[in-house]
């Protein structure tokens, strides 16, 4: 099992889920970064940045089955 966003929640020792950590904080001080630019500079074009997201491996995934045992 996999969850999305990879809370606190997620961390706890006696759940230990899997979660893709989405780059909340990047995602954050970057649009924090653009807003500031943008409001010493109203004429400044709209942006895309993209984060990346990682995987963080917990206990309740592991790996793929053994191909040979099947």
């Amino acid at each position: 099992m996999v969850g999305y966003d990879n809370t606190y929640l997620a961390r706890i020792r006696h759940l230990s889920l899997s979660s893709v950590d989405n780059g909340n904080l990047a995602v954050g001080v970057q649009a924090g970064k653009y807003i500031l630019e943008r409001l010493g500079n109203t004429d400044l074009p709209g942006r895309k940045h993209l984060v990346s997201s990682e995987l963080q491996g917990r206990g309740s995934s592991g790996s793929a089955p053994d191909a040979g045992g099947a």
